[in-house]
């Protein structure tokens, strides 16, 4: 069982107002999306301390998303610039 204090608690804010700070001192942001930079990096830091989650990112070297048929086939419909038949039809192979 994990107990939770209040200096646990506060260490995780400092950090991800200090995610938040440095994200918005790099790049800008829109007003409305400041509130969702926000509640990303605390997810973030919440995630990262962790210890499965860090283990999985690490033994993954943060490779989350891997090429699939489905965006293969999208996107070359998209350059093809196919019509709707043909996309359904696709996408019918794929799920087959």
């Amino acid at each position: 069982m994990f107990i939770t204090t209040y200096d646990e608690k506060r260490n995780k804010f400092i950090t991800s107002l200090n995610l938040w700070m440095r994200l918005v001192s790099r790049r800008p942001v829109v007003r409305k999306n400041l509130q969702l930079v926000g509640i990303t990096a605390m997810l973030l830091v919440c995630k990262y301390e962790e210890v499965t989650e860090k283990e999985m990112m690490n033994t993954l070297e943060f490779n989350l998303l891997v090429p699939t048929p489905f965006v293969f086939v999208k996107r070359f419909l998209k350059a093809a610039r196919s019509y709707k038949e043909m996309d359904l039809l696709c996408f019918y192979l794929i799920d087959m």
